[in-house]
């Protein structure tokens, strides 16, 4: 008993174990012809091969539509650079600037006190 019980705590079962579970159910619900949500399995895997195999009716096939989607992930992360970046230079500040571009501009005095202008000089 231990053995079985050592056996089925291990990780490896349990990834292995639920998407086993959870196909099995959804075989066993098609099978019920109760659910009109879900489409079969069998349906499934057979578009999926089809749709890799360019045969489907759909208006772009795999290929182009992950072409299009990683074209979206960069740009975005371009953008995301481009304004991070420059957010990071404002608050990080040029090299002669202590406390920054942004935080210099914000000072209430409009010009940073001689104790931090001796602390940037030294």
């Amino acid at each position: 008993m231990n053995a079985v019980l050592r056996f089925v705590k291990k990780p490896i079962v349990a990834r292995l174990l639920f998407p086993t579970l959870v196909i099995s159910l959804w075989i066993f619900v098609d099978g019920l012809e109760i659910s009109r949500v879900f489409p079969a399995p069998d349906r499934v895997v057979e578009f999926m091969f089809n749709e890799l195999r360019l045969e489907t009716l759909a208006r772009t096939d795999l290929y182009t539509t992950l072409g299009i989607s990683l074209m979206r992930l960069f740009a975005g992360f371009a953008v995301s650079m481009v304004v991070g970046t420059a957010i990071g230079l404002g608050m990080g500040g040029i090299a002669d600037s202590a406390q920054g571009v942004v935080f210099t501009r914000l000072h209430p005095w409009g010009q940073r006190d001689r104790s931090q202008q001796e602390i940037v000089e030294a």
